[in-house]
């Protein structure tokens, strides 16, 4: 009777213990996969993308998109440009490309007008590394690059591109972007020719010409 009475104790120790030890199993399966896939995710769930375009303001991305910049290879410009060296109240410069030329643009926000002029006329004054001067109204071949500057009351849009430009279309994208906004100066200059100053008439832009001034 007492070795009958052992061996269904040490039966049922036996079946108690391997429940135990599945429970376990189980549990630990179930912490590993929490742990690798949370509530909604999978295996294959795209990563997420943070582009540096991100950290352009508002306004200044509708700037970069208008004119033609890709999103995807745009880093900041570091280095330290002239108008830099005015006071102004707000600045960033990125580059990147547009259609697969290089391309920098520069924004800078201003108190008022004139501390704006102050900070312009300078750069016009000596502009790039061989620091060659504009006059205001002049005609003159400035940079061997293509370029834009769109001038407001107290902002200057400021581009830079190696290659062609289509000089009218950036101007009336930028012109919606702005639409109430007051233009000082519009100048642009294809690659290797000569500044052009324009005005907007009756919502169309045109070349000033010589007489005009």
């Amino acid at each position: 009777m007492k070795s009958t009475f052992a061996f269904l104790l040490t039966f049922l120790l036996l079946i108690s213990c391997k429940e135990k030890e599945t429970e376990l199993v189980d549990l630990s399966d179930i912490v590993e996969s929490s742990d690798k896939y949370k509530e909604g995710e999978t295996q294959d769930q795209d990563t997420l993308i943070v582009h540096l375009y991100d950290s352009l303001s508002i306004e200044n991305q509708r700037i970069s998109d208008t004119l033609g910049l890709s999103r995807e290879n745009i880093e900041w410009i570091d280095s330290l440009w002239l108008p830099d060296r005015f006071a102004h109240q707000k600045m960033q410069k990125w580059s990147g490309e547009i259609a697969g030329n290089s391309a920098q643009i520069a924004v800078w926000s201003y108190a008022d007008s004139l501390t704006l002029k102050n900070a312009l006329f300078n750069w016009w004054d000596c502009y790039g590394k061989r620091c060659n001067s504009l006059q205001l109204w002049e005609e003159k071949k400035l940079s061997s690059e293509s370029l834009l500057f769109f001038v407001m009351d107290k902002k200057v849009i400021f581009l830079s591109v190696k290659g062609a430009i289509q000089e009218k279309k950036l101007l009336e994208n930028l012109q919606k972007i702005f639409p109430k906004s007051e233009h000082k100066y519009v100048l642009t200059q294809q690659a290797g020719k000569k500044t052009r100053w324009w005005k907007l008439e009756d919502k169309k832009w045109s070349v000033i010409e010589k007489e005009e001034i």
